[in-house]
């Protein structure tokens, strides 16, 4: 049975990873912090994600990449990874089914909200549960590896 989700990609944005002391660093750039580890914040159209034990990932429109990062790195350690990511939304009934057959995340307590870095199809990604399904950043370099792997879980 195939099932039933849709791979598509997002534009570009903005994407600033933060290590040390993150709740620092966030506040000076006027970003909140998350309630919890694996776990994100949310305005408008900036995230935070708290993907480790000091690790940070700020995504937000391009236009405020310079800003943010001058903000992040006067409060600490910031690198931009804009040009290396590259988002994609899975959607659909099925979107958690999807990702299941090449990810040992237990998608039914991967609640709204929830991010982590995981394996999915023998690469690194940054996944994070939105309304509408996933988002999941991979590195440019596995843009082709992921999208073939995708094709074939999904069943296109």
């Amino acid at each position: 049975m195939t099932p039933n989700a849709h791979l598509t990609e997002l534009p570009l944005a903005a994407a600033i990873e933060t290590r040390g002391d993150g709740p620092s660093a966030l506040s000076t750039a006027g970003l909140g912090v998350p309630s919890a580890a694996n776990s994100m914040w949310q305005a408008g159209e900036c995230r935070v994600l708290w993907l480790g034990r000091d690790c940070w990932l700020v995504q937000a429109p391009l236009e405020r990449e310079t800003a943010l990062r001058d903000a992040l790195e006067r409060a600490g350690q910031a690198v931009t990874l804009s040009d290396s990511l590259l988002r994609f939304a899975l959607t659909g009934a099925g979107a958690a089914d999807v990702l299941a057959q090449g990810c040992a995340i237990d998608f039914d307590r991967f609640g709204p909200q929830a991010c982590t870095r995981a394996a999915l199809g023998r690469i690194a990604v940054a996944l994070l549960r939105t309304e509408e399904g996933f988002e999941i950043l991979v590195d440019r370099a596995y843009r082709g590896y992921f999208l073939s792997w995708m094709a074939r879980a999904i069943g296109a």
